[in-house]
């Protein structure tokens, strides 16, 4: 019994300090992200500025990760899953195309059944004003997209693989990665927590099936690239204004998600369950 909860309560402490340690750092790229956005800065050096500070998260989530494989468990990087002797970029690039597609048929699906209702964005107006929110925004997904599934098909992966075996590693990570969600955002829909998990079993099954990180990185900065910077889908329950056009959704909230995200209806299962029949294509070829 206490060889079984010892992976648990190291992945805990670990979850505990790195979840803290992006508190803050969210924290500090939000208030320069503002005062980038009042002070009396060309669009460029605001552009850059706001991008600059969107990698912070990034940069403490890595700090944290590799302090804790290295210097606690004794580890090397590569049980990460950062391993660069399996062709990344292919790898990458292949996860973000299957999640763009996914993300594309989820848009297709709600545009043509009437759900779906697409305006000009805030940044076909003016782009060269809108510069700064379009880079800060690419830059914050991306980095976002690495520095969960650095943390989740990560750290977590690896802890409950070596000491408990595959299934506990990919139900335990998404299970995690669900429930993480969940802390940052209150009031989430249950449909969204359950298409969390869903993607985090994708994810994760991904990451055991190539032996690497690289493939579910592609997949959740494909899909988080798509459903915001070119979709302009609900993001959080909000209308994102930072796409190349901007979507408004009508209908029945269990299908679309309503305004909080297309991930909180039957249209992102419907998403989900595509890219991982695009993964089962695909595994016996990577």
């Amino acid at each position: 019994m206490t060889a079984q909860l010892e992976p648990w309560a190291r992945v805990v402490g670990y979850l505990i300090v790195v979840g803290v340690c992006l508190e803050y750092a969210h924290r500090i790229y939000w208030f320069i992200s503002k005062w980038a956005g009042r002070a009396p800065l060309s669009v460029f050096y605001k552009s850059f500025v706001i991008s600059l500070a969107a990698n912070l998260p990034l940069l403490i989530a890595c700090g944290v990760t590799f302090s804790f494989c290295v210097f606690v468990d004794k580890e090397s990087l590569e049980t990460l899953g950062l391993r660069f002797d399996l062709k990344p970029g292919t790898y990458v690039a292949g996860g973000a195309t299957i999640a763009f597609i996914s993300v594309a048929l989820i848009f297709l699906i709600g545009y043509y059944s009437g759900w779906i209702r697409v305006y000009s964005s805030r940044i076909s107006g003016n782009f060269h004003k809108s510069l700064p929110t379009v880079c800060g925004g690419i830059t914050e997904f991306a980095t976002a997209s690495i520095f969960e599934e650095l943390i989740m098909r990560g750290y977590v992966f690896s802890i409950l693989y070596s000491r408990l075996g595959p299934s506990h590693a990919v139900i335990g990570s998404a299970a995690i990665f669900s429930l993480f969600h969940l802390v940052k955002h209150t009031r989430l829909p249950l449909l969204f927590t359950i298409n969390a998990f869903f993607f985090g079993i994708l994810a994760a099954q991904s990451r055991l099936a190539t032996g690497a990180l690289w493939m579910p990185i592609g997949l959740h900065i494909g899909w988080n690239f798509a459903a915001s910077s070119v979709f302009g889908l609900p993001c959080a329950g909000r209308i994102y204004d930072g796409g190349l056009i901007t979507c408004t959704v009508d209908g029945p909230k269990h299908i679309t998600g309503g305004y909080y995200s297309p991930d909180a209806g039957l249209l992102g299962t419907v998403g989900i369950v595509f890219a991982a029949s695009a993964l089962v294509v695909l595994t016996p070829f990577v």
